[in-house]
């Protein structure tokens, strides 16, 4: 069975240690080489991580499970929906800029404005990473 090494960071970010192919020692001898010192690490099979690193920066070590921070991830997916939202806004933003478009371009923009609004209420009530995952989607797909 494969083996990796995880270990909180001085970010209080989750580290996994994947073992070179290649390396000679054991995963203690490698968990000793490069964990720095005084962190504490666990030794966990590869099969008990997360397959799905959607939210792989709010995952957080609690023994020798790996369990996602929810409020990490729904930074996390704010953030997504902030950059689609900027996305969606762009081509609006230019075309306010031009009088004979100006007053539907405003209009377009309220509605995304609302519809991302709701996207950032479901975030927020989320309580499973999966609820995250789905309202994540690009809002044409997802709020019909």
């Amino acid at each position: 069975m494969k083996k990796r090494i995880i270990y909180t960071n001085s970010d209080g970010e989750l580290t996994v240690i994947i073992p070179s192919p290649n390396w000679q020692g054991t995963t203690l001898e490698l968990a000793y080489k490069d964990v720095p010192k005084g962190a504490s690490f666990e030794i966990v099979d590869a099969e008990s991580l997360p397959t799905d690193r959607t939210f792989r920066n709010a995952w957080e070590k609690d023994g020798s499970v790996v369990k996602t921070d929810m409020p990490k991830a729904k930074e996390i997916a704010h953030t997504k929906r902030r950059l689609a939202r900027d996305e969606h806004m762009a081509p609006l933003d230019i075309k306010s800029t031009i009088p004979k478009e100006s007053v539907k371009a405003e209009s377009d923009r309220a509605a995304l404005r609302v519809t991302y609004d709701e996207i950032q209420r479901k975030i927020n009530k989320s309580t499973t990473e999966a609820e995250l995952k789905s309202h994540m989607a690009k809002p044409e797909m997802q709020l019909k």
